[in-house]
């Protein structure tokens, strides 16, 4: 019975982050954004001459998908570079539990906050659009704030310094966000280069789109707006997420085993 009821390193770890969210107001600044976004939509909806309402929706969904991904990155870079200036990560790390267990439980904590707040953003979004679209839409904000909180980690392990880290994340995001849009534009550019050049240039974007992950595809304001697709899209949506948050969560142990605490 004494064995049952001694919670796990993982699960106090994680219940930690939670409590931190909570300090932080987390689930406040979500609800912030949420009335934001609203009164934004409604003076947005008010310009639009024609299809207000998918204007109202789109903007809203963009809104929302931008400012859940910035909150999440800034709690967990703040929260982890604290921890590290308090001397906290040092006590922890000084605890009989390995490492791993530790990142583990850190991770599981912020990969809540993100499912939650997931939920939360997309609660506002039912009295606009049916509810399987925001569902599908929901699930897939969620699979994407799963790899935004895998590359927030790994970035703040690595250069433990918050500026660079929020930055270095953001950087990752809008080139996955944009990275097809990028490479459609050096397929058909208008700017009159050589061969050579834009063969270059395609090899290169071609290069590093291999190793980002698709954004574009998650989360698309089209599921809302257009009332179609999304749920069909979530499996391969989830297993570029698994695939992308191991490669994450990997680099940032490989770098917390080699660092001197």
């Amino acid at each position: 019975f004494s064995h049952f009821s001694t919670p796990s390193p993982v699960a106090v770890l994680a219940m930690g982050v939670l409590r931190e969210a909570l300090k932080n107001r987390l689930a406040q600044m979500l609800v912030v954004l949420m009335f934001i976004g609203l009164a934004s939509a409604l003076f947005v909806k008010q310009l639009a001459i024609m299809e207000s309402v998918a204007i109202e929706t789109a903007f809203i969904a963009a809104l929302y998908r931008m400012g859940s991904v910035f909150l999440l990155a800034v709690f967990i870079i703040t929260s982890q570079i604290r921890e590290v200036n308090d001397k906290g990560l040092d006590l922890l790390l000084s605890l009989p539990i390995s490492r791993a267990l530790f990142f583990v439980g850190k991770f599981w904590g912020y990969a809540s906050c993100a499912l939650i707040a997931a939920a939360v953003i997309s609660l506002p979004l039912f009295l606009l659009v049916p509810p399987v679209q925001v569902l599908a839409w929901g699930i897939s904000l969620a699979l994407e704030l799963l790899i935004i909180t895998a590359a927030s980690l790994f970035f703040v392990m690595a250069l433990t310094h918050s500026m660079g880290s929020l930055l270095s994340v953001m950087g990752l995001y809008l080139l996955s966000r944009t990275m097809a849009a990028l490479q459609l534009m050096g397929a058909t550019s208008l700017v009159e280069t050589s061969g050579v050049v834009r063969q270059i240039t395609n090899g290169m974007l071609n290069a590093i789109a291999l190793l980002l992950p698709r954004l574009d595809l998650f989360t698309q304001t089209s599921w809302l707006v257009n009332h179609a697709g999304g749920m069909a899209d979530l499996p391969a949506l989830a297993l570029q997420t698994l695939i992308y948050v191991t490669l994450l969560v990997g680099a940032a142990l490989f770098d917390l085993y080699r660092k001197n605490y």
